[in-house]
């Protein structure tokens, strides 16, 4: 039994009329499950009916055949709806390989942006830590220079003043060469910076990828779910053959 015989039992003629709609109902009640009722062409029977409530009918019977029953079943419409449905599981099967192997790949490449963005936080902490040490010479540097001008100030003797005079000099100087490296530290660590946020960027998109491979895999299980559920439904028929 297939869906044109219940068209021509309930005697659909192009039209949702009333009496289409009664048939409709009493076939329902009739193999209705819980009346102990087919399941297999219960279902087929409320496909129909959604078939007719939406208007996506496609066949249209001139002239209702009543001879027909419940029990007419087309197994010849079973085995080919059952080939077609085995030929969209292939193609389905091998859509799905290809997205969990492409997930694989998502999985490995974020794996390794995870840890570049690891490595890279570490630079930048080593670069401020290396920073602060610098600051904290200069800090010492000028602490030297303001008690040696202090010395300058009260000493009266010369040998002290040319003493005191080279150590602000060399002081100065070690200021000077420390300042060059924390603006080149600062270069070095903008630069770092810059490839630091490349990476979490890099990290985005691997993340959007990946919920859009998830999405496609389990849209695909779904619709192979139903498939496999279609061919059991098919198979069941053409057992009681």
């Amino acid at each position: 039994m297939n869906k044109q015989d219940i068209y021509k039992i309930i005697g659909y003629n192009g039209v949702y009329n009333n009496n289409v709609k009664k048939a409709i109902r009493k076939l329902l009640k009739e193999n209705h499950p819980d009346n102990g009722g087919d399941v297999d062409k219960f279902k087929i029977i409320n496909e129909v009916k959604k078939e007719l409530e939406n208007h996506k009918v496609s066949i249209v019977i001139d002239k209702p055949d009543t001879t027909k029953t419940i029990d007419d079943i087309d197994y010849s419409y079973c085995e080919n709806r059952k080939k077609e449905l085995n030929s969209k599981k292939n193609v389905l099967i091998k859509q799905l390989d290809n997205i969990k192997n492409d997930l694989k790949l998502n999985i490995m490449e974020y794996g390794i942006l995870y840890n570049n963005s690891l490595d890279k936080e570490i630079l930048l902490y080593n670069n401020d830590k290396k920073e602060n040490h610098l600051m904290i010479l200069i800090c010492c540097i000028i602490t030297m220079m303001i008690l040696s001008l202090g010395l300058l100030i009260i000493t009266k003797k010369s040998y002290l003043l040319l003493i005191l005079g080279l150590l602000l000099l060399l002081l100065i100087m070690c200021i000077m060469v420390f300042f060059k490296k924390i603006k080149m530290n600062t270069l070095d660590k903008n630069e770092k910076l810059k490839n630091y946020f490349d990476t979490v960027n890099e990290i985005k998109i691997s993340k959007k990828i990946k919920k859009e491979l998830n999405n496609q895999k389990i849209e695909l299980e779904r619709k192979l779910n139903q498939i496999n559920n279609d061919i059991r439904f098919y198979d069941n028929i053409l057992k009681n053959k």
